[in-house]
């Protein structure tokens, strides 16, 4: 009974630290992750390669179905995607295999396997955007898309 209480404990200890609920950061681009980034988003297979987009503006968001912030952030996502249409493109993904995330907010759910590990992150919601091609920021919790 004890041990369940503490895996409990850890389990909501692990949630509380990686699901962010204060603005989204964004961080400053260095070379090496920039060139990082773009390599990792073109190496996805088709249709969710990079160069295989052509709109000027390409989101990669990652996001949990437990993640309250997560939740909430896809609705401003959609208001923006509303807006910029036929110039966005947004692939929304799920940090786990889930039956039951297979639509959310209008978007279309995908999952690749260890591709959020291959982001070197540890939390969510996450965000990728790339402009005509190039890596131009991450996000590390909710963003601000009015600035995009």
């Amino acid at each position: 009974m004890r041990i369940g209480k503490i895996l409990a404990l850890l389990s909501s200890f692990w949630i509380l630290t990686n699901c962010v609920h204060s603005e989204g950061q964004d961080t400053t681009i260095k070379l090496a992750e920039k060139t990082f980034y773009e390599g990792l988003f073109q190496s996805l297979p088709s249709p969710y390669k990079l160069q295989e987009n052509a709109e000027q503006l390409v989101i990669y968001k990652f996001y949990s179905p437990w993640c309250q912030s997560c939740m909430e952030e896809l609705i401003n996502l959609q208001f923006f995607v509303k807006q910029n249409d036929k110039d966005c493109k947004v692939y929304l993904f799920t940090i786990e295999e889930s039956d039951t995330a297979k639509a959310r907010q209008g978007f279309k759910v995908h999952y690749i396997d260890g591709l959020f590990e291959r982001t070197k992150e540890q939390q969510v919601p996450l965000t990728f955007v790339f402009k005509n091609k190039s890596f131009a920021r991450k996000y590390s919790g909710p963003v601000d898309y009015s600035a995009l």
